[in-house]
């Protein structure tokens, strides 16, 4: 760790992870890039595309969301050289006074969110969601110039461990300290080496065989009405003495049979859209397979009916546009034009009549998180392995230990 504040010393580079901060003007001057540059890379990377749109939507949910539980998580990482590890020849020389300013440089950013699991015990911990991470080829392009300026001066040296690495591990305990994070969640291709790579190394247990799997629902699914009729129950979660707006808990108990999910709202970033995850938890005593299909479609309804807009309210919303302002495009006013034209995603808007909207808002889109657990996979009978972009998602976990949290 460094005295300089938050920063930590890699190498002969200073890194800092920081959250986005909707009321501090430099991360909303950063923002939109910083979203736009992380979800190509993402996008990129698996073959997929993103929206331009929902690259707005996603930036509307940032300056939204509540503080304490937000439904999105923005990180940026920084780094600049420690221009004060330098050589005791340095030290001494006359022009030591003249050495260059050293400046920031945005180097990535990820986005996630908070969710809640269990234990092997049972018991319930506070974890993360990880949903889109990336360290921009054009920031560390940045970072090596600024090198170059200083390398007269200071012998300054590369970490060993790669950025990502180091910024991944600065997030991990970051997360711990400050809200409690006992873990880590999140999907990766199984052929996107350098992530798993960087994963493996902060000691993520990875859902690489047949007993782990993403799997998805698109909508809600029909004919849960079909199986035999098993009682569960929604249960709140409660995060000092608060209740959650975005988990929440079902479980069914009969007998020695404990199976529990936690249900939590996330965010499909690339499309800028809701999208609920599930992680399911069992007492390793699971029912007859029929039961156990019973129950997951018990738990579907309950969830379908606690998401509804009579509760929750997580589906998808038709908001309404405002028309866009009528700005004389002068001369000496073309800024404002270009400011209104560029926060309007370069689109002119035109409100639609309000249609009253017979249904009430649809399900979100549903990921199911299964590490371990086979006859999970089984109870969800007409999910669909996860792909994004043409590739297929396993799951993946990071503990966070004491060991890692101290690590330096």
């Amino acid at each position: 760790m460094t005295d300089n504040g938050s920063w930590e010393r890699r190498g002969g580079l200073l890194l800092k992870v920081s959250r986005y901060n909707k009321n501090n003007p430099e991360d909303k001057a950063i923002a939109q890039q910083a979203l736009r540059s992380t979800l190509k890379a993402v996008s990129d990377g698996h073959g997929a595309s993103h929206s331009e749109k929902g690259i707005y939507d996603n930036l509307r949910l940032l300056n939204e969301s509540d503080d304490d539980d937000p439904d999105l998580i923005l990180e940026f990482f920084r780094a600049k050289w420690d221009v004060c590890e330098r050589t005791a020849k340095d030290t001494l020389s006359s022009h030591i006074a003249d050495r260059p300013k050293q400046e920031e440089v945005l180097l990535g950013a990820a986005t996630g969110w908070f969710t809640y699991g269990f234990d092997q015990f049972g018991n319930l911990k506070r974890g993360h969601h990880l949903e889109d991470f990336a360290v921009f080829k054009g920031g560390t392009r940045e970072l090596i110039r600024s090198k170059l300026k200083a390398d007269g001066w200071f012998k300054l040296k590369w970490p060993k461990e790669s950025l990502a690495g180091c910024f991944d591990h600065i997030s991990l305990k970051n997360m711990n300290f400050q809200h409690g994070i006992a873990f880590r969640q999140g999907e990766v291709a199984p052929d996107n080496t350098r992530m798993l790579n960087q994963l493996y190394d902060n000691g993520a247990n990875m859902g690489m065989g047949m007993d782990s799997a993403v799997l998805e629902y698109h909508r809600m699914p029909g004919g849960l009405l079909d199986f035999i009729s098993e009682d569960v129950e929604v249960i709140p979660i409660r995060w000092k003495g608060v209740k959650s707006k975005r988990s929440f808990i079902v479980r069914w108990k009969q007998g020695e049979h404990d199976v529990r999910f936690v249900v939590t709202k996330g965010q499909a970033t690339a499309a800028g859209v809701p999208r609920i995850d599930i992680s399911p938890w069992d007492n390793g005593n699971p029912p007859h397979p029929y039961i156990l299909q019973a129950v997951a479609a018990a738990t579907l309804r309950a969830i379908e009916d606690e998401v509804g807009e009579s509760k929750r309210n997580w589906g998808l919303q038709k908001r309404r546009y405002v028309p866009s302002p009528n700005v004389p495009w002068t001369d000496t006013r073309s800024d404002v034009y270009k400011a209104l034209f560029s926060a309007s995603a370069d689109r002119i808007v035109i409100p639609g009549a309000e249609m009253t909207n017979t249904f009430g808002a649809p399900t979100p889109p549903i990921h199911v998180y299964i590490m371990g657990k086979k006859h999970i996979i089984g109870a969800f009978k007409d999910a669909q392995a996860r792909f994004f972009g043409g590739k297929p998602m396993v799951p993946g976990v990071n503990i966070i230990t004491n060991e890692m949290r101290l690590a330096s």
